[in-house]
């Protein structure tokens, strides 16, 4: 029985194929094990802006990398850092990340950047307009 495949090609057709149960409690255990990186931590719904634009920017290195079909391997390479690293940015593991050093991998891919701050209300900030005066 193959074990590692949720799913199988049949005649071009794709079946659901349950994992043996001890494969999944194998799973289970490496998981929840303390320290384990390779989990994705999604954005809390209070999270402060910072989080939101360091959660923006691993997402933006994780979408750049499945764009160009950058393996892990290549991404250290390319940011020059430790695995451990790349499995933070890649699973959004954000209190482990710092604003800055998320900003400097963003350039080092030359990934496009563009930061929109919203306030409370979910409104954009725009500069606040100077009035003219009206002549008649």
């Amino acid at each position: 029985m193959n074990k590692s495949p949720i799913t199988k090609t049949t005649n071009n057709k794709k079946e659901f194929q349950l994992l043996p149960k001890e494969e999944v409690q194998k799973i289970i255990k490496r998981m929840t094990q303390p320290g384990y990186r390779r989990i994705n931590i999604f954005l809390k719904p209070n999270a402060s802006t910072e989080e939101k634009i360091k959660y923006n920017l691993c997402k933006s290195i994780v979408g750049h990398a499945s764009k160009n079909n950058l393996t892990e391997k290549e991404l250290v390479k390319k940011l020059g850092v430790d695995q451990e690293k790349i499995e933070y940015i890649l699973f959004c593991h954000i209190n482990k990340l710092s604003l800055e050093e998320l900003i400097t991998d963003v350039d080092k891919l030359n990934i496009p950047l563009e930061v929109k701050i919203n306030n409370q209300h979910g409104h954009q900030k725009t500069p606040e307009r100077t009035r003219q005066p009206h002549y008649r």
